[in-house]
């Protein structure tokens, strides 16, 4: 059964933004710091304004995740048509994943949707199987 549970990797040191899902969802995946994602995605050009940001969500994500030494393989949900698209309540996966969702990006870690709001009903468009590497 898929639930959810809030967590805020966050101290009271760390950047205040609402616009930090990519930085959440690593740091609930991998285990470390906020502090510490969030300064390797900020020299890749992450920043709290999207607009102001540089390069590829995606290749900050990937290439912090490699930085901190995890793999990620990718796996999509495309849309069928006449069928509902899966949700992050239809999510049924082992393992830790990072889901691309509508405008949103969460941790998934055994059937629990980690994040700091209940994002369960967001359509999933592709999601990362996260691995240490070997």
């Amino acid at each position: 059964m898929n639930q959810f549970t809030s967590s805020n990797p966050k101290s009271s040191g760390d950047l205040k933004t609402n616009n930090d899902c990519m930085i959440r969802a690593v740091a609930n995946i991998t285990g470390n710091a906020y502090r510490d994602v969030h300064a390797i995605m900020y020299q890749l050009g992450w920043r709290a304004v999207r607009r102001n940001s540089k390069g590829n969500w995606q290749y900050q994500i990937l290439k912090t995740l490699d930085e901190l030494g995890f793999k990620a393989t990718y796996e999509s949900f495309p849309a069928i048509k006449g069928e509902s698209r899966i949700c992050g309540y239809t999510f049924n996966k082992s393992g830790k994943w990072i889901l691309r969702m509508a405008k949103h990006i969460s941790a998934y870690i055994d059937g629990v949707l980690v994040d700091s709001w209940d994002c369960r009903y967001k359509c999933v468009y592709f999601a990362w199987k996260i691995e240490p590497k070997n």
